[in-house]
């Protein structure tokens, strides 16, 4: 029985923005429409709809959460030095995606994007290694989905091995769209904090124009030029090249504080153990805490800068892919215990700050120039503090804990 009307949440926060009921849509009568904070959600042309419920159906984020506890844990190095400097950890998922594009496979991920003269995070496809770099790194931005689910399904029917990557709801909405196990596909999920909206992203990336007096054709949120656990944004374009401290960053820093995200990333039931990929991935922080007794080897005090991964095995297929590439990469056990000290997000979502709704309202109102005004404004005198600690060079840095390696 046909349902008379459609209504795919009644609030917000039950709604993550994965695209799954704008891409199983029959008559392609969903589209997704920003909120005035700039968030997504899908929208129903009543005049398309045929109320057949695929689009309920399909929703995997108002169902229970059907993960699995991982198997195995482990601390994760890519050996390969051009990947892991343009990853944002340790390169878990460029060698992974290598292993699978070397068997003519296809590899989903976020990258960036010019439309309209806009930088936009989308979820894209690449069949070549040469184009793997664009989706290495980090992107604070909720990726738009667009039709990619579809083009998933397009690739397995055809027999292709398939990677896709992205947050636990857009893995799950994946799932959900398909409806069946493949063989042929791979998931990889990565450890999530919550998402900002593109618009708003996208107002920081002119508010950076304006500021630095340059075009912004390339972006990146872990440049890894002076560390992995240091970080800095960087924006560039053929002519010049930028680094910004991130706390020197409106933007990064109220990320960091969870004041941005979207409302249902403070409910998220993905932010717990139970994962929904094959593999899971992260930075692994706080791994000097946890295994001190790597870094007194020259090389793991290395890695500590290069940038080391996390990596949960979910699944037997997970376990597979990873022994696949087991000589490409530096592998050791540790436990889900060790990791989720520095992950909070893998025992509970991120508390919801008080001062989220104040920032939000200031941005809706007056656009993010008024908030990261206001942002330098309350940070004051503490940013003198910041500026000094972003100009001690990364070689001294490294010196002073040396020193300190060999003093214990």
């Amino acid at each position: 029985m046909k349902e008379s009307t459609i209504t795919l949440f009644d609030k917000e926060k039950n709604c993550c923005g994965c695209s799954a009921c704008m891409n199983v849509c029959p008559k392609n009568a969903i589209h997704m429409e920003e909120n005035k904070y700039g968030f997504v959600f899908p929208k129903i042309d009543e005049n398309l709809c045929i109320k057949c419920g695929a689009c309920k159906k399909v929703c995997s984020y108002q169902k229970e959460n059907n993960g699995v506890i991982p198997s195995n844990t482990y601390i994760f190095v890519n050996k390969n030095k051009q990947q892991i400097m343009k990853s944002a950890s340790g390169g878990a998922f460029s060698a992974v995606a290598t292993k699978v594009l070397e068997e003519d496979g296809v590899v989903f991920g976020a990258a960036y994007v010019k439309e309209n003269g806009k930088l936009t995070v989308k979820h894209i496809s690449v069949t070549d290694i040469a184009e793997l770099p664009r989706l290495q790194g980090s992107k604070y931005v909720q990726s738009s989905i667009g039709f990619a689910y579809k083009e998933v399904k397009q690739y397995l029917l055809q027999g292709r091995k398939v990677l896709f990557s992205g947050t636990p709801c857009q893995i799950d909405a994946l799932k959900g769209f398909l409806n069946k196990d493949y063989d042929n596909l791979i998931l990889v999920d990565v450890i999530c904090h919550g998402v900002p909206s593109q618009k708003m992203f996208n107002q920081y990336v002119d508010l950076m124009k304006e500021k630095h007096k340059m075009n912004i054709d390339d972006f990146s949120f872990r440049n890894k030029k002076k560390g992995w656990d240091i970080s800095y944004l960087n924006i560039s374009n053929s002519y010049k090249n930028k680094d910004i401290f991130w706390e020197l960053s409106s933007y990064y820093k109220l990320f960091v504080k969870g004041y941005t995200y979207r409302e249902n990333c403070y409910y998220c039931k993905y932010a717990e153990q139970k994962r929904i990929s094959d593999i899971t991935i992260g930075d692994y922080w706080g791994i000097r805490k946890q295994h001190p007794e790597l870094f007194k080897d020259d090389k793991w005090f290395e890695y500590g800068y290069e940038g080391i991964s996390c990596v949960m095995i979910n699944n037997e297929k997970g376990q597979s892919v990873v022994d696949s590439i087991g000589d490409r990469v530096e592998l050791l056990p540790t436990t889900y215990e060790k990791v989720s000290v520095g992950n909070g997000q893998l025992k509970y979502p991120t508390p919801c700050p008080k001062e989220r709704e104040a920032v939000l309202d200031l941005y809706n109102e007056k656009g993010f120039s008024a908030v990261d005004k206001a942002y330098f404004e309350y940070e004051g005198k503490n940013l003198q503090r910041v500026k000094v600690k972003s100009l001690i060079p990364t070689g001294l840095k490294k010196k002073v804990k040396k020193l300190k390696r060999k003093l214990h």
